[in-house]
């Protein structure tokens, strides 16, 4: 199902939660692959991924944990511009993708067209003479309240500089694997 979005209907995602934890999200019944070609077409894209998709799955969680509305959106906006950071750090340089600004003004693109930009910036960040994506989101996914305690490289908890020192790394720990 390469270049597709599964669809589900709200009824058909179900949490497992164990001690107020969610354990898994699952499909009651076997989601259907999306039509058309989803990068030709940014509404598609949006409509399956984020209507059909991510704001089920938040409202499925809004109805099984005490959860804010915003720290949803928060993590659909987060999940948008780091996909497409993924997607530019992992492309080839003859890709168009790859380029850095044009990633940025993708993902912007995207956060806009569902009204989520206010929720995390997408910015540039240049180690060993190349430009890289990186997202730095304005609110909080929460990890710092999980068992594990830390807090996430894009946590608007901790400073700027904090964040700039760990995509930094990040992105050094991927030029180092890719090599």
């Amino acid at each position: 199902m390469h270049d597709q979005i599964l669809r589900a209907p709200l009824s058909a995602v179900r949490l497992r939660v164990y001690g107020g934890v969610i354990e898994a999200a699952t499909f009651s019944e076997p989601p259907y692959a999306g039509v058309g070609d989803i990068a030709a077409d940014d509404e598609a894209m949006l409509t399956d991924l984020i209507d059909r998709n991510l704001s089920v799955l938040a409202s499925r969680l809004r109805t099984q944990i005490r959860i804010s509305s915003r720290t949803l959106s928060g993590n659909i906006a987060a999940a948008i511009a780091t996909g497409t950071r993924v997607m530019s750090w992992c492309a080839t340089p003859d890709d168009q993708v790859a380029d850095a600004s044009f990633a940025a003004a993708f993902a912007l693109r995207l956060l806009r067209r569902r009204n989520l930009d206010h929720l995390c910036d997408v910015d540039i960040q240049t180690v060993e003479d190349r430009s890289w994506l990186v997202v730095q989101r304005r609110s909080c996914c929460l990890a710092y309240r999980t068992p594990a305690a830390s807090y996430c490289a894009t946590c608007p908890l901790i400073s700027r500089s904090d964040r700039t020192d760990r995509h930094r790394r990040m992105i050094l720990d991927h030029i180092q694997e890719s090599r």
